[in-house]
Parts: C-alpha cells; sequence; structure tokens
C-alpha cells in the first residue's frame, strides 16, 4: 500500500510540476513575440511592392508560387524548408487563411515562423476569414486581430503591383462589397500596355464550386462581368479546401486550398501549391501541382499551444492564470509533503 501512495504522488507531482514549468515557460515565451515585427519581405507594404514593382515594362519570362489555407500548418513549414520549395520563383502569394484563428497570438506565431525560416523572395498575403476577425465570436475576443491590425501589421488588404510587363491584383472580398469597385478601379486605370493580368483572392466564386452550401460571393455577377470586360488572364482563389480548375470566356480560374487545411473531401482533394510559369510576350503560362506531404511536428503543436492558447490565458486573464499557478504550486507542495509524510511514517514503523 505504502508503495503504491509513493508511486501515485511521485507521478501526480511530476505532472504538476511540468504543468508549472510550461505555463512559465508559455509566458516568457509568449512575451519575446509579443511585439514581433514581420521580416521586410513578408506582407503587403509599400516597401515590399516597391520590391518587386516596375513601372516600365520589361518583359521576360518568371515564375511565382501561389499556396492558399496553410493555417500555420506543420505541412507547409516542411514544404517550405524543403528540396521540393521552388527557390527560383520570383515571388509568393498565400491566398488567405494562413492562421488558424483570427487572433493576435496566432499572427505572432506566423510572424515568428518566417524570422526564423527566412524568406526566400517576396511573400504576399491574401486575407481570409481566419486572418482577421469578421465574425462576432472572433470580434468579441480582447485579442481579437482587427482589419485595423491587419493593415498595421502586414499592409493594405487591397493592393496591386506590375512585374514583367504584367499586372498582380490582390482583393479583399471577405463579406466586403467594394472589392469589385477596387478591381474595376485598377484594371482601368493601370491596363494600359500589360500583356496579362492576374487577380488573386480569397471567397472563390460559388457558381464554380461542386458543392451549393458554400458561402457566398458578393456583388458575384458584377465581378465576372469586370473580368470579362478586361480581358484577365488568370483569377485565383483558394477557402474552398480542394484543387479546382474551371476555364470561362477568356479567363482561368484556378481554386487553390490544399496548402495545410482539413481538406473538404479526402478522395478527390489532395494537399498542395501551385507553381506557375510565365511568358508574357507568348502569353503562354505553365501551371505545376507541388504536393505537399502529410507531416507530424510535435514541437510546432507545442510553440503554438503556448504562444497562442496558453499565453494568452495569462496576458487577459492575469488573476486567474496567478490562481493557476498559485494552485499548481500548492499542489506540488501538498504532494511532496504527502510524499515524505508516507515515506517518514513507514520508517517509523520499520524501527518499532
Amino acid at each position: 500500500m505504502k508503495k503504491v501512495k509513493l508511486i501515485s504522488y511521485s507521478f501526480i507531482s511530476l505532472i504538476s510540476i511540468f504543468s508549472l514549468v510550461f505555463f512559465i515557460a508559455s509566458i516568457f515565451y509568449g512575451k519575446t513575440v509579443d511585439d514581433i515585427k514581420p521580416p521586410s519581405l513578408l506582407g503587403n507594404k509599400e516597401n515590399n511592392i516597391n520590391r518587386i514593382n516596375e513601372d516600365e515594362m520589361l518583359p521576360r519570362p518568371f515564375s511565382f508560387l501561389v499556396i492558399s489555407d496553410t493555417k500555420t500548418s506543420s505541412m507547409f513549414e516542411a514544404f517550405y524548408n524543403s528540396n521540393s520549395y521552388p527557390t527560383d520563383t520570383d515571388f509568393t502569394i498565400i491566398g488567405g487563411d494562413f492562421v488558424k484563428n483570427p487572433e493576435r497570438e496566432y499572427h505572432n506565431f506566423f510572424i515568428l515562423e518566417f524570422v526564423e525560416w527566412g524568406l526566400k523572395n517576396p511573400l504576399f498575403l491574401i486575407a481570409g476569414n481566419h486572418d482577421i476577425a469578421l465574425e462576432e465570436r472572433y470580434k468579441e475576443k480582447v485579442n481579437a486581430f482587427s482589419i485595423d491590425d491587419f493593415k498595421k501589421t502586414y499592409g493594405p488588404l487591397n493592393f496591386y503591383f506590375k512585374y514583367s510587363g504584367c499586372l498582380f491584383i490582390g482583393i479583399d472580398d471577405n463579406c466586403n462589397e467594394t472589392y469589385v469597385d477596387y478591381l474595376r478601379e485598377v484594371l482601368s486605370t493601370e491596363s494600359e500596355g500589360i500583356m496579362m493580368k492576374f487577380v488573386f483572392m480569397h471567397i472563390p466564386p460559388p457558381s464554380l464550386l461542386p458543392v451549393s452550401d458554400f458561402r457566398s460571393l458578393e456583388r458575384e455577377s458584377e465581378f465576372f462581368d469586370t473580368i470579362d470586360e478586361f480581358k484577365v488572364d488568370y483569377v485565383i482563389s483558394s477557402d474552398y479546401h480542394s484543387y479546382l480548375r474551371h476555364r470561362r470566356k477568356e479567363t482561368n480560374y484556378i481554386i487553390t486550398g490544399g496548402g495545410g487545411a482539413h481538406l473538404y473531401d479526402n478522395n478527390s482533394s489532395f494537399y498542395h501549391a501551385v507553381l506557375l510559369q510565365v511568358d508574357p510576350e507568348s502569353k503562354e503560362v505553365s501551371e505545376f501541382i507541388c504536393p505537399l506531404g502529410k507531416t507530424l511536428d510535435f514541437g510546432d503543436d507545442v510553440e503554438i499551444l503556448m504562444v497562442a492558447r496558453t499565453y494568452p490565458l495569462f496576458k487577459y486573464h492575469p488573476i486567474l492564470g496567478a490562481i493557476l499557478l498559485v494552485l499548481n504550486a500548492m499542489i506540488i507542495a501538498l504532494l511532496i509533503w504527502r510524499f515524505f509524510a508516507v515515506l517518514r511514517g513507514g520508517n517509523l514503523r520499520s524501527g518499532n
């Protein structure tokens, strides 16, 4: 009986000590990334846009990578740091939902990853519905990541640049009717002399999807009219966790949402990124599917748990956090006292 008690007290004490150490480590780790800034190559701010923007027409072959709905998954990390990642691309675009939840600490972790990995080329971000707090359940949170937070951290949600004789436009179509107005304005004023046009958005036109219950796209018919009128070559969207390709009139539509989030259909969907090699003068585009392998990264999961889940508890609820720490410490002290009491009692009986 004594041996069972000693083992029980030891086991529970170790768990309690581990929990206390984990809580304290989460607090310190979370604080170190609290005010982290994105690397200069990450985001849509003017300095990053200007790295690649060309006012003069300088058409030549180039390539870019699109990956979407990564949600800070270990799958994306493994791909980004592997030999499979095409490092010779001119730039990369993440098509939205690059964090799991629209909370400040998830964005801190996302930025931390690229600080640790280093950026290989300019990386631009399309805002997804998981990146900014649009739903009331997220808006009510004290650490909600708002549209203003996105602008302050990464730059504008709507942006464009010219590169190698092509026009690239990123638009925010998340519950936002004005995206069509911005798209039309840019196409109207910046299309002169442009050889090819590419549009990037998060929410795909639902009429192109094989499901009937997907989220709606505001002013969808006007969007199609604008794309048709200005003869946009490619529209690349995401949010639907699969891969689809359509040709509608003169425009190619690619829907790519296989960057790491849970797939909609495991039978027909797969994890992937899309590489496009473009020759503006001939208007030839080669599309390549880059498969992503399933990976497990326990270390990454622990980091997310520390930074995005545990640290906010102590940061935004300090009284509750303090009570949790004190209770944990008291439990440890009580268990250690009981352990030695049982041990001492046994020794006394042995002496008698």
